[in-house]
């Protein structure tokens, strides 16, 4: 065998385990992690969870408090003390990250997929729909209205 076709045959072989090992180091991290998060969220709420549980009140109370920061995050960033700031969508963004985090983390840790979290459920996706069309109207001010907001700015101050 000529030795560039052996080398090519040594190599590619060689780089095939590797990408096997590798591929299954992967995936042993994934399904390692997934299951110390599930047992993680196995710990906080009760098996038998429904909305009208002791845990599932705590649930509720848990998304009320996600919606009430909600609101007061995008009436602070889209109308504050003196209209919207020119940083308005980085602010957003960087408070939304948080926010989208421990709402997924209710939705775990207060088993929202079970049948009988129907009710919770349906209020933690209307939750991120308010949510999406908060991120919408921010953006949509950041595009559209902060140069004529600017610029009326500028013309009070010359007032």
């Amino acid at each position: 065998m000529e030795a560039p076709r052996l080398f090519r045959r040594i190599f590619t072989g060689g780089y095939m385990a590797l990408c096997v090992t590798v591929g299954a180091s992967v995936a042993w991290s994934v399904t390692a992690g997934g299951l110390m998060r599930a047992s993680v969220a196995v710990a906080l709420v009760a098996e038998d969870v429904t909305p009208d549980s002791p845990d599932g009140r705590a649930c509720r109370a848990r998304l009320t408090d996600l919606y009430a920061e909600l609101r007061a995050q995008a009436g602070g960033t889209l109308a504050g003390p003196d209209g919207p700031r020119a940083e308005a969508e980085d602010d957003w963004r960087v408070w939304s990250s948080g926010w989208r985090e421990r709402l997924a983390t209710v939705r775990t840790a207060c088993r929202l997929k079970q049948p009988a979290m129907e009710p919770l459920r349906r209020t933690a996706d209307d939750i991120e729909r308010v949510h999406l069309a908060y991120t919408t109207a921010v953006r949509g001010f950041v595009e559209v209205g902060r140069r004529p907001l600017e610029r009326l700015r500028a013309h009070e101050e010359t007032e």
